[in-house]
């Protein structure tokens, strides 16, 4: 890009609106690279197993339920930790528990119940998500409702305006719980 068309691009961006005249964010750890680290894979690379996967970062995936033969295939796809956001009690956490040990990967369990997810549940999610000592990282609930909001919780905690957070959230898969969640992001609420 020649130095007028590198100008123009700076300037289209600051009228509309990109420009910030705070201190730069810089690249959050979930979105860096890393040599000696392997990225999570794209969902064309995941089976029916990992249901309703989404690469939300280089570093990150979410899912929805891990069915027959998905903690394996996390495993072979080089994942290095699992986040699951279900309830203890839900349907497949306690085969999902006892499977784990004989797989190798660690496992952390940060039950999320109706609703949004607590301060303390984001800021436990944001610690595993932003060191890079897990990555890849896999998280996962049921459908991928409750991954989706505590992503954009995640990101908006993490500076990231909350338009861009709730639209990143959806994308993640969250659903149901978009309502509270734009409500605690202060965003209008849905019509």
């Amino acid at each position: 890009m020649g130095a007028s068309a590198a100008g123009t691009l700076a300037g289209a961006l600051a009228l509309g609106g990109c420009a910030n005249a705070a201190a730069p964010r810089t690249i959050a750890p979930e979105f860096g690279r890393y040599r000696d680290k392997t990225r999570a894979p794209f969902g064309s690379q995941v089976p029916a197993s990992i249901v309703n996967y989404t690469k939300i970062a280089p570093n990150v995936g979410l899912a929805g339920r891990l069915t027959e033969g998905g903690l394996e295939a996390t495993v072979a796809l080089g994942f290095k930790l699992i986040i699951d956001l279900r309830q203890p009690d839900e349907d497949g956490v306690a085969e999902e528990v006892a499977a784990i040990p004989g797989l190798g990967i660690p496992y952390v369990n940060i039950p999320m119940g109706p609703g949004a997810p607590s301060d303390e549940q984001v800021s436990q999610f944001s610690a595993f998500i932003s060191d890079p000592a897990h990555y890849p990282i896999l998280a996962h609930c049921q459908s991928s409702n409750r991954s989706g909001a505590i992503w954009a919780l995640h990101r908006a905690a993490a500076g990231v305006d909350p338009v861009t957070a709730l639209e990143e959230g959806l994308a993640g898969g969250m659903t149901r719980r978009e309502t509270v969640v734009r409500e605690i992001l202060g965003l209008p609420a849905l019509r």
